[in-house]
């Protein structure tokens, strides 16, 4: 069934971002560059209530603050119409994240934020307030930072700083910014979907420890190189997200152009 509830227009997140009146009284903000909020949907071309989702994603791209990834799942490609973008490593990710926020059910359209909330990834008053705690959060918190270029066929990838306490987790997501698909059966018969920041790939590439003490300022915490061959043909963009090991919360996040 189509979902009822209305989107919020991006700008109406945007502005909610940057108030003020977001922060507690006397709230510090961390030193340091800013790195984007991560949005995670979950979607399929076959599923009537996703479409709004999918358009709010669009919007929301727009803004530099904000990192939003559509992971579109599998099961729902036996429904009637095979997502040409179904990702079996999109479904195990939705499961995983359900096991981490205490719950069975997986559903779309799905929004994490942040890696710290899960809502329904069209009701707009929901994300406006799961986006506003993630904003606190990362201020609140120390960022993991990432440099990564491309560059003779190999992709290198180094992290710096601390993951104190515990250890974070460091995934390689490949996506594709648009697409347009013109759906044959299924919930969304004869509609022709324009999709953003599809997922085509994602992994992770290790998981990093955390240090009693800082490492030397010249030692990376973690590399990792890749072969750009190795990653989806459609895809020109990659997002490399940090994540606490044991919270989920997102540490660090930096996108980076695969066919610049």
């Amino acid at each position: 069934m189509r979902s009822q509830l209305g989107l919020v227009t991006a700008a109406a997140i945007c502005a909610c971002l940057i108030a003020p009146s977001l922060l507690p009284a006397g709230h510090a903000v961390a030193a340091g560059p800013a790195r984007p909020l991560v949005l995670e949907l979950y979607t399929s071309e076959g599923c009537s209530s996703c479409p709004p989702a999918e358009a709010l994603v669009g919007k929301l791209m727009t803004d530099p603050d904000l990192l939003p990834l559509a992971f579109h799942v599998d099961y729902w490609d036996s429904q009637g119409w095979r997502d040409r973008f179904s990702l079996s490593a999109a479904t195990q990710r939705q499961h995983d994240w359900a096991r981490h926020f205490g719950g069975a059910n997986i559903y779309t359209p799905q929004m994490i934020i942040d890696g710290r909330r899960s809502v329904l990834g069209s009701d707009g008053p929901a994300i406006v307030a799961a986006l506003r705690d993630s904003l606190v959060a990362r201020q609140a918190s120390e960022p993991m930072g990432i440099e990564a270029t491309v560059a003779d066929g190999q992709l290198r990838i180094e992290l710096s700083g601390n993951c104190n306490p515990g250890s974070c987790d460091t995934y390689l997501v490949s996506y594709l910014p648009q697409a347009s698909t013109h759906v044959g059966r299924g919930e969304n018969a004869g509609q022709t979907l324009v999709e953003w920041n599809i997922v085509r790939s994602v992994q992770k590439l290790g998981t990093t420890k955390g240090e009693t003490t800082a490492p030397p300022a010249a030692s990376p915490a973690a590399s990792w190189q890749i072969a750009v061959s190795t990653l989806p043909a459609d895809a020109t963009k990659l997002a490399i997200v940090v994540q606490d090991s044991h919270s989920g919360g997102v540490r660090g996040a930096r996108v980076v152009d695969l066919h610049s």
